[in-house]
Parts: C-alpha cells; structure tokens; sequence
C-alpha cells in the first residue's frame, strides 16, 4: 500500500475520521466529495486537527462533569467556551448535596452565562 504523505501527515489516515463524519451528514457521498477534494485539502487538514483538539477537551471535560452532557461539551467547545475552567469549577469548587444541583447543571448554568457575556 502506498502511503502519501503531506505535511507529515499520512493522507491514507485522514481518510477514516472524513468517511465517519461523513455519515452524520445529510448526503456523505457528497460531502465526503467536497472536503478531500483538492482544492480545499488544506483547509480539511486544518479542519482536522481542530476537530482532534475538540475530541481531548471534550474528553478531559467530560470525564470531569460526567458523561450525560457530551454533546452539549462539544457545542459549547466549538462556540469558544471556556468549558475546561467551568468543568473544573463545577466539579470541584462547589457541593452539590442539595435537590437538583448537580455537577452537570452548574456547568450548563456557567458555560450559558459565558454566552451572555455576564462572567468572563
């Protein structure tokens, strides 16, 4: 097999995480079509690897808040969000013995008033 490679980045690999975004789209073939073209390559390699930085933190947040939130987590990263300091404030700085507070609600609550612009 003959691996290409472009910017020490074997193109064959970047393939397999494109085919799996792909299939959440609503015509894959397509879009599958669209970013490995030649014409926008490089911005699919940049594409990627902020898409592999998205997974880590992702990751490391849910791992800190619980995982019943992912999506919200990765909504929140790819808006900017500062979601590493609230994981860590919600999961550390306050109790959450009390009915309806939890770990993941304090974070929600954190990361929405981000979004307001009321906390920086």
């Amino acid at each position: 097999m003959i691996s290409l490679l472009q910017d020490g980045v074997s193109v064959s690999s970047t393939w397999k995480p494109l085919a799996k975004l792909a299939l959440t789209k609503n015509n894959p073939a397509q879009w599958f079509a669209k970013v490995c073209s030649v014409k926008a390559w490089e911005r699919t390699l940049d594409f990627l690897k902020k898409l592999n930085n998205v997974r880590r933190k992702a990751a490391q947040v849910t791992k800190r808040i619980g995982d019943d939130l992912t999506k919200f987590v990765y909504k929140q990263i790819w808006a900017g969000r500062n979601v590493e300091r609230w994981a860590y404030r919600a999961a550390e700085g306050v109790r959450h013995d009390k009915p309806n507070q939890s770990k993941g609600r304090l974070f929600a609550y954190l990361c929405k008033l981000e979004g307001q612009g009321a906390i920086a």
